[in-house]
């Protein structure tokens, strides 16, 4: 019983604390709330300015994916056209040989 009074005698002074002091005139206040507003307009261009660069980043990385992809499809068809000249060449030695 003791604890809880103790942690909640605690938990009052905390919360005394984090009220506004006697000093905080409205001027401050304002004042306080002006710096506020700037520091989250000034943290809502940054976040603008990340999320555009993200997205040139991403524009490239699909760019890049979709040129190794046409890449190695020309590569298949280019090993698959050289298999199938050797294919037909080897069929022709063959019937000649025959």
């Amino acid at each position: 019983f003791a604890t809880l009074i103790a942690r909640t005698a605690k938990d009052i002074d905390v919360l005394i604390d984090s009220l506004p002091n006697e000093e905080s005139t409205p001027e401050l206040q304002s004042a306080a709330l002006r710096r506020l507003e700037q520091e989250n307009s000034d943290s809502a261009q940054r976040l603008t300015e990340t999320v555009k660069r993200g997205e040139e980043l991403l524009e490239q990385i699909q760019n890049a994916l979709q040129d190794i992809a046409q890449s190695q499809l020309k590569m298949q068809c280019l090993h698959s056209s050289t298999d199938d000249t050797n294919s037909a060449s080897n069929s022709l030695n063959n019937n000649s040989n025959n």
